[in-house]
């Protein structure tokens, strides 16, 4: 291919640890067989030319063990599981 001669490469991360460097997240999907982080679906190829980005790859990724179970308790989201503000009162 005439692109592929002239340094341009498809990204297509299925089953690769998340990069958002290369990668856009387009959702977090539950996937217990997959690596929290792990692209589990792409929706749309990226590009690389000649190592640089032309196109991030749009992927789905695994949720992580911590967001599922506070999804799962309840627990609103929004509210960080650590806060420093919190440690320092505890000292």
């Amino acid at each position: 291919m005439v692109a592929e001669n002239n340094g341009l490469k498809p990204l297509d991360p299925l089953g690769q640890p998340f990069n958002p460097e290369l990668h856009q997240a387009m959702s977090l999907v539950d996937a217990p067989q997959a690596k929290p982080n792990d692209v589990v679906a792409v929706m749309q190829k990226g590009y690389v030319l000649n190592d640089r980005l032309l196109r991030p790859a749009l992927v789905a990724i695994a949720k992580p063990p911590k967001f599922l179970k506070r999804v799962r308790l309840g627990i609103d989201l929004t509210t960080p599981i650590f806060t420093p503000s919190a440690a320092v009162a505890a000292q």
